[in-house]
């Protein structure tokens, strides 16, 4: 009887485990319910529902792992409804006391900077102190936030920053139009000693008087760059788009300012050749007479205008007007939904919520975004950070030939801060094309390269000698012989990226038996090139069709004279 007494407690001490495990896997299945649930209500505007959601989360489940970001929405409802700034100002500060590590409290603080500046532009002086305690934040991201906030502000303090960000071209624009305004206006707070208050860390919302809470925020000025001109001409009434209008238009989304000036400058054949270049350097398999980059962006352009260009609605403001496509009217050819996608190309997921919001997600880039329809995002209305972005760490290949091979450009990796000015200055406003080519081929890992020069009479005979892993191959017998054969292509441009030379080969590595072949370890090869004096690029492309690997590798370098 023991025996089946303990057998019999067993099995119903299983049972309770398995309860039990079910009993936790419905809990986190439960909160993770309400957490989506809620964001699908901020993406629908309903901040009523979405405010009862995330409460209702935090209190079943003050331990769940989604805690810290039902903390950030109901931050995020609240500065939505109107009236309710102060209550969402101290709940993003409620988040970033409780949550300091978690990756949402730099998305708190940046919306605390938006509010703040909303608050000291309706005469709440104290939030001042606030913006400039974040100049001298750790992430510099949330001190550029800061300082653009003073900038529209007119103060100097944000001035050593805003010079600062003026190196990044991706910022410079906006940096440079804001201290501009800071001269101009010279509005500064009392100074202390050197004329300009000293970055602190000691600001909290303890520091903000009662009475400077702001009721009603005001509206920030719109400063005009060289960007919004070159839009503005770029507009046109009448759906008869060329296909040159069509690419200059595409263009102007993936060139910063200063180099699209340059385009747009460029008539016939020199804009053509321009073209060409710009897109040779970003064909992913430059060996091939095909540059997939280009036919993507022409796919991309043809789609986004099919597909994006209707006009809708009719009187709408006067301000900031051409952001609107109305009928009759100067139009984009694409409303923000073709901006986005000539930028990122097809979402993966594309949600509707809201009168005329889409949520269209990029899980490759682990970002979401808000758009809405019928209106271009020429003012940064029309584009915002969905509810699910991460931007921890987002998957990012360089174009540029800088040569590295394709395995390690695969693997480049860039750092995102999870944050409101990322979105707003760098993803959203940046301009960029991203294709990730699928080369269905596993890289070469490991490989070598270098060119060295030799006289060769009046020109310079250069040797490309590159070296690979045995490992990498499978060694084939046959006739009583083993050897490796792989395919190489190589393809030399000039400085006009013009064809010089192309060859391709197959190579053969042979010995008597696997273990001598194994013995040398590497595979040492040279290709032997005669030029004249100049610069030039090369591209060789390695490949071994029995295992599927291929290594893409380019190199610029120069002949000297």
């Amino acid at each position: 009887m023991k025996p089946k007494f303990f057998i019999e407690f067993l099995c119903i001490l299983i049972i309770l485990c398995c309860l039990k495990i079910c009993t936790a896997n419905d809990e986190r299945e439960h909160d993770r319910a309400l957490y989506q649930t809620g964001r699908k209500y901020c993406l629908a505007q309903n901040w009523d529902d979405a405010l009862s959601l995330f409460q209702q989360l935090i209190s079943e489940y003050p331990d769940s792992r989604y805690c810290a970001g039902s903390h950030f929405w109901i931050g995020y409802c609240l500065e939505k409804k109107n009236g309710f700034e102060n209550e969402a100002f101290n709940a993003f500060d409620y988040l970033t006391k409780k949550f300091p590590e978690s990756s949402w409290a730099d998305d708190a603080v940046v919306h605390q900077i938006s509010l703040a500046e909303k608050f000291a532009r309706a005469g709440k002086q104290s939030y001042i102190s606030f913006l400039i305690a974040h100049l001298g934040a750790s992430n510099a991201s949330i001190s550029q936030q800061a300082a653009i906030a003073l900038g529209f502000l007119g103060h100097r303090a944000a001035l050593p920053i805003l010079k600062e960000m003026t190196n990044d071209p991706y910022l410079a624009s906006v940096a440079q139009s804001l201290i501009k305004h800071v001269e101009e206006t010279g509005q500064r707070k009392p100074s202390t000693q050197d004329g300009i208050e000293k970055p602190t860390r000691n600001f909290s919302t303890e520091d903000v008087n009662s009475d400077d809470l702001a009721t009603e925020p005001g509206t920030f000025p719109f400063i005009e760059t060289q960007r919004h001109e070159q839009y503005r001409k770029l507009l046109k009434t009448g759906q008869r788009w060329s296909k040159d209008e069509l690419v200059t238009f595409a263009i102007w989304h993936i060139l910063p300012t200063d180099r699209f000036e340059q385009f747009n400058s460029l008539h016939g054949d020199d804009r053509r050749e321009w073209l060409r270049k710009y897109w040779k350097l970003r064909d992913p398999t430059p060996t091939t007479t095909i540059n997939e980059s280009y036919l993507e962006f022409e796919r991309r352009l043809a789609y986004a205008h099919k597909h994006f260009s209707r006009a809708w609605g009719s009187s709408r403001s006067m301000l900031q007007k051409e952001q609107y496509q109305l009928p009759g009217k100067p139009n984009a050819p694409w409303d923000a939904r073709g901006e986005v996608y000539i930028k990122y190309g097809e979402p993966d997921f594309i949600a509707h919520g809201g009168v005329h919001k889409e949520e269209w997600t990029y899980y490759k880039y682990n970002v979401d975004f808000i758009i809405t329809q019928y209106m271009t995002n020429i003012f940064g209305n029309a584009v915002f950070p969905g509810p699910i972005s991460d931007l921890t760490k987002s998957y990012d290949v360089d174009y540029d030939l800088a040569g590295e091979p394709f395995s390690a450009r695969l693997d480049a990796t860039s750092e995102y801060t999870h944050n409101r000015i990322y979105h707003d200055l760098n993803f959203i406003f940046k301009p960029e094309f991203r294709y990730h080519h699928d080369y269905k081929a596993k890289p070469i890992q490991q490989f070598k390269f270098a060119i060295r020069c030799q006289e060769a009479g009046s020109n310079r005979q250069l040797i490309v000698e590159y070296e690979l892993p045995i490992d990498e191959f499978q060694i084939i017998s046959t006739n009583e012989r083993c050897m490796i054969s792989y395919s190489q292509r190589y393809v030399v441009f000039d400085s006009q990226l013009n064809e010089v030379i192309r060859d391709e080969c197959q190579q053969q590595i042979t010995a008597d038996n696997k273990k001598s072949i194994r013995a040398k370890q590497k595979i040492q090869a040279s290709i032997p090139i005669t030029l004249a004096p100049g610069r030039y690029k090369i591209a060789l492309r390695i490949e071994y069709q029995k295992s599927n690997k291929l290594g893409i590798y380019q190199k610029d370098f120069v002949v000297e004279d």
